[in-house]
């Protein structure tokens, strides 16, 4: 009878790196280890990610682990920090994509680490029923004597954001019974600006159903997003 566990010859401290939100005007980095458990000697050959459209925008490089993070891990002799750069002009949207190490410790089951997350615009609607990747706003169904208020955010990011100012063009329909106010830009952290955008249906607004949506425009000094349209739907009955 022979106990004990089964320890991998090399493994990532986790399967995945992902990046949130980046900006296609702007580099990021992210990070992860790699121990080693049988031989302190270890070194990644060659990897591979076999997607042109986002290799073509990634970086992968690596060097040796520094004694704090390899303390870390109790029973590992060696190891590397992988360190995974994006390149500014990766398009919008969503990836992804498995990164296969071939290393010398690993020969015949590679290691593989997935590269996932998100390009977005430098210009987003964020807030409460916001449905970001359609520019729209749900109010919901509320009575028409209380009205609606509600508060969301336009929010700047990206290396042109302290030189971008927003602007409110115009709302549709032009109607006492749907208000729209621009506030000021609020810095509240050192990678974002928000400007908030206040909603109101007023208390005694006829009942009106707006599924069709009502339109906020708004206008940017962003050198990429010069106007956003933003759609509002809600339901004011009696």
């Amino acid at each position: 009878y022979i106990s004990g566990r089964v320890i991998d010859t090399v493994r990532a401290e986790r399967s995945d790196v992902h990046f949130h939100d980046l900006s296609t005007n702007e580099a990021a980095t992210a990070s992860l280890n790699l121990y080693a458990y049988r031989d302190a000697d270890l070194q990644v050959h060659k990897y591979e990610l076999n997607n042109p459209a986002l290799s073509k925008f990634v970086e992968v490089s690596f060097a040796p682990l520094e004694p704090a993070d390899l303390a870390r891990e109790p029973n590992a002799k060696g190891g590397l920090k992988m360190t995974v750069r994006i390149k500014p002009g990766l398009p919008l949207g969503d990836f992804n994509e498995p990164l296969v190490l071939h290393t010398n410790q690993s020969s015949e089951t590679p290691l593989t680490v997935r590269l996932i997350g998100n390009v977005a615009s430098d210009v987003l609607v964020m807030g409460p029923g916001v449905v970001r990747e359609r520019m729209l706003v749900n109010l919901g169904t509320f009575p028409h004597k209380e009205g609606k208020k509600q508060t969301i955010y336009v929010l700047l990011k990206g290396p042109y954001r302290e030189q971008t100012t927003v602007q409110l063009a115009g709302v549709e329909p032009v109607s006492s019974d749907f208000r729209v106010t621009l506030g000021e830009p609020l810095h509240d952290t050192p990678k974002t600006i928000r400007y908030p955008l206040t909603i109101e249906i007023p208390p005694g607004a006829p009942p009106v159903s707006r599924l069709d949506a009502a339109k906020i425009h708004l206008t940017t000094t962003h050198p990429d997003v010069k106007e956003l349209t933003i759609r509002v739907r809600y339901v004011a009955k009696e």
